[in-house]
């Protein structure tokens, strides 16, 4: 689903909702936080917890909520210690695995565990395995001497955005590289296809619209009949 389509649709449920016409200022914000909140939902949001302190799907719950962010999943270049921490990736959202760049994967602690292991005598950190915690001001890896670590993670993606010119006073999509009304070039959500359905119900429930995913589809379809 494009941009266009997200837009097309959500504009017209509201005028079936009696809502009013939506306007690209209104809407733009709040197809960037739906599609950041899909992708808290897949990563396993908090707020979301059952009786067993678990999220009811997530991203190491099951396969399908990893599949759904795997456009945005990533290598960072070799992590470079400033200072014993590396810094996180500017784009960085969510963490995915840390390894050597043989494979060998970086075991994540919390940060007295790491300490007392760095004091180890027995058992202090090697190459052939190494551990790491994720602070507030970046990653610290043991040993610190490593310099092939790489981080996988889900990246921030670039906000979706729909562009417009006024054409007999009604907004109208501008698809080229040049921006228009908007500021921005218009651009798609980057996740998976799976999840656009998702975001548009998360922006009509912003705006007071609650549907079901039927009544979503039912909507779809009558605009793709609209607009073949």
């Amino acid at each position: 689903m494009s941009i266009n389509d997200a837009y097309a649709l959500i504009s017209y449920i509201c005028n079936k909702e009696q809502f009013g016409q939506i306007k690209a200022i209104q809407l733009n914000p709040l197809f960037v936080q739906a599609q950041l909140e899909a992708i808290m939902n897949c990563l396993g949001n908090q707020k979301r917890l059952n009786d067993r302190y678990l999220p009811p799907i997530g991203y190491k719950v099951n396969q399908q909520a990893k599949e759904q962010l795997l456009p945005l999943i990533v290598k960072s270049p070799s992590l470079v210690p400033v200072s014993g921490i590396a810094p996180y990736p500017a784009d960085y959202f969510g963490y995915d695995n840390l390894q050597r760049a043989d494979g060998t994967p970086v075991s994540i602690l919390e940060s007295d565990q790491l300490a007392r292991i760095k004091k180890s005598v027995i058992t202090p950190p090697i190459d052939d395995d190494p551990f790491a915690y994720f602070g507030s001001d970046g990653i610290e890896i043991a040993p610190s001497t490593l310099t092939d670590v790489y981080l996988y993670y889900v990246k921030r993606p670039v906000d979706p955005n729909w562009d417009y010119t006024i054409s007999n006073q009604t907004e109208v999509y501008n698809s080229s590289t040049t921006p228009q009304l908007s500021g921005k070039v218009s651009h798609d959500f980057e996740v998976s296809e799976r999840l656009h359905k998702e975001i548009c119900m998360i922006v009509l429930r912003y705006i007071g619209v609650n549907l079901s995913n039927y009544q979503l589809t039912e909507f779809a379809n009558q605009v793709q009949e609209r607009n073949p």
